[in-house]
């Protein structure tokens, strides 16, 4: 019996063991799951800082606001018209008379002759000093033709050969007569259609000009399409300023001055034309214009075809311009602006007197007459 009880003991013992032995280890809890990290808030934009400019007010009119300028021989892509320029693909104008539409026929080459005084010069403004001065009667190439400039081949005795621009009425066609070299009057034949003049959107005090044309709907014949440029140094715009306009200059030269336009575009404007506050104010006064006195709606007085004003026609002189003042900015009665030779305005109404001669010759007649001032 007290076997039994101890072998009952001992089985029960083992069997205690074995269940020990089979439990499991306790399971850890699942890990919660990681936050997500709080995105650090933007940093706020830098604004950019506004550009210290100085102001000025533009002396005359249709100044351009020059964007880049091109090579003889680019080609660019014409989208419209406007006035007397054509539109290019990114929107910016270059007068008609500095680029030829494909398609249309360029001159031949021509020989030609020149006058007295006849000069050579870099680009085709004929602006700056002179490349070279040909002789009277001196043969040279005319390789093309730009209304009143030429863009001509010519001998130097020193440099050799050299290809530059030189006006047209410089030039004969012959040494048998006076005749001009040119091609007609400068460019802008084709009529872009009624033409109006609007404000860039912005401040009021901002004058940059946009032409913008009112095209007819029936007209058909606007060029549009690739052109070539026909001269270096070709001068492409933005705009144009006229008189009066306010321009914010960013960096001031001797020669150009750096603006900055509305829309955030910067342009450049010869330094000439621009007049800033402590500049002398020149005091305006009335003169009466000499007889074929010559008048130029533009500041390029070489490339600008003037009207001839009569004798005595009013002229309000409000200041003089030029390397050496040669010019006096003169306005007319019916408010347009522009530049007579220093020597074409009195400051008295001029006249003419007749000298009928005397003895038995065969007379005079009307004789010009400087007033005394």
């Amino acid at each position: 019996m007290k076997q039994v009880t101890a072998l009952l003991l001992a089985l029960l013992m083992l069997l205690a063991l074995t269940a020990c032995g089979q439990s499991a280890e306790p399971t850890a809890p699942a890990a919660a799951p990681a936050a997500e990290p709080t995105p650090a808030p933007a940093p706020e934009p830098t604004p950019e800082p506004t550009p210290e400019t100085t102001a000025a007010a533009v002396l005359l009119d249709r100044v351009g606001a020059v964007a880049k300028t091109f090579k003889l021989g680019d080609k660019v892509e014409i989208t419209g018209e406007q006035d007397d320029c054509y539109v290019l693909s990114d929107a910016l104008l270059v007068e008609k008379w500095l680029i030829r539409p494909e398609g249309e026929e360029a001159p031949a080459e021509r020989k030609a002759y020149a006058k007295k005084n006849a000069a050579l010069y870099d680009n085709p403004y004929c602006e700056g000093e002179p490349l070279m001065e040909l002789s009277y009667a001196q043969m040279f190439t005319v390789l093309d033709e730009l209304g009143m400039v030429l863009r001509v081949k010519a001998e130097d005795k020193t440099a050799g050969e050299i290809m530059g621009y030189m006006l047209a009425a410089e030039s004969m066609r012959s040494l048998y007569t006076d005749e001009g070299g040119g091609g007609g009057g400068g460019g802008g034949s084709r009529d872009g259609g009624e033409i109006s003049l609007t404000r860039a959107p912005g401040g009021a005090g901002f004058g940059y000009v946009l032409l913008s044309a009112e095209t007819p709907a029936d007209k058909t014949d606007e060029v549009t399409g690739p052109a070539l440029i026909l001269a270096d140094g070709v001068e492409a715009y933005y705009g144009f300023f006229d008189r009066g306009d306010e321009v914010r200059v960013l960096e001031k030269g001797d020669e150009q001055c750096k603006v900055l336009l509305e829309d955030g575009n910067t342009a450049t404007v010869p330094a000439a034309l621009l007049f800033f506050e402590g500049d002398e104010v020149y005091e305006s006064w009335t003169g009466y214009a000499k007889n074929q006195t010559p008048f130029y709606p533009g500041w390029r007085v070489r490339v600008v075809e003037p009207e001839t004003l009569k004798m005595n026609t009013v002229l309000i002189i409000l200041g003089v311009f030029g390397a050496n003042d040669e010019y006096y900015i003169a306005e007319l009665e019916d408010g347009a602006v522009g530049l007579v030779p220093v020597d074409k305005a009195s400051e008295t109404e001029n006249y003419f007197y007749y000298d009928g001669g005397s003895g038995g010759g065969g007379g005079g007649g009307p004789e010009w007459s400087d007033p005394v001032l």
